[in-house]
């Protein structure tokens, strides 16, 4: 695939996840540049993930050589981009475990697919008591 193809993708992808993060109630912003992070927060705005979006190939596969920083509440967001009429299949991935694995396949993506839950966006947040 191309530099500009990639780029486009990569755009695309991070564009329906934020819209979809805002359709689940999430608070959600745009990378400064293709590629970056997207910061999540709850509705109340105690909860913060760091999203890091990766797009699937056409084997259904992840590009290697992108680097992860692991974190708590950090996590990388696999989108498969199957055609324009498609929706997009996500796949969270908590970054300790993304890491472990040297190259990622849809097939070891499935468990992940839709686990929203594991931004850790959801539930009773810790409330400091003035």
């Amino acid at each position: 695939m191309g530099r500009l193809h990639d780029d486009t993708l990569q755009v695309a992808a991070e564009h329906h996840l934020v819209y979809q993060l805002l359709m689940r109630g999430y608070d959600a912003s745009l990378p400064g540049s293709a590629g970056g992070d997207i910061f999540a927060c709850s509705a109340d705005g105690l909860r913060v993930a760091l999203l890091r979006v990766h797009v699937l190939d056409e084997q259904g596969a992840l590009p290697r050589g992108q680097a992860v920083a692991v974190a708590r509440n950090r996590a990388c967001v696999c989108v498969e981009l199957a055609g324009a009429d498609d929706v997009p299949v996500y796949f969270i991935v908590p970054s300790a475990l993304f890491v472990q694995v040297a190259v990622w396949t849809r097939r070891q993506l499935e468990p992940h697919r839709d686990a929203w839950r594991l931004l850790g966006l959801e539930g009773p947040s810790l409330r400091i008591a003035s």
